[in-house]
């Protein structure tokens, strides 16, 4: 058996979290550059992502999961929206939340 040293990329670990459409969109978000960075760290990524309007995400580990947020409806209302999940892409893309 063989162990990777390498962490498993946020997005492998949370992607049934979200719907297949969300993500969809979420990476055309992601491949737009539509997201910006404002805090990440080993334990936390914080960005605002230009979707219909600007919107505030964040993903922080809490115990042994995530804390997860987003300002915009669909998260109040749904769950994991599109922004939360290019807020995952770009976490994986800089390295935060690795460890």
């Amino acid at each position: 058996m063989f162990l990777s040293s390498q962490p498993m990329p946020l997005a492998v670990m949370t992607a049934f979290l979200f719907d297949k459409g969300v993500r969809a969109r979420g990476e055309g978000l992601f491949a737009s550059r539509r997201i910006r960075e404002r805090s990440s760290g080993p334990d936390h990524f914080s960005a605002q992502v230009h979707g219909g309007e600007l919107y505030d995400v964040r993903i922080s580990k809490f115990e042994q999961g995530l804390e997860v947020w987003c300002d915009c409806a669909y998260f109040q209302d749904s769950g994991p929206c599109k922004h939360l999940w290019s807020a995952v892409l770009e976490a994986d893309r800089i390295g935060a939340l690795a460890a």
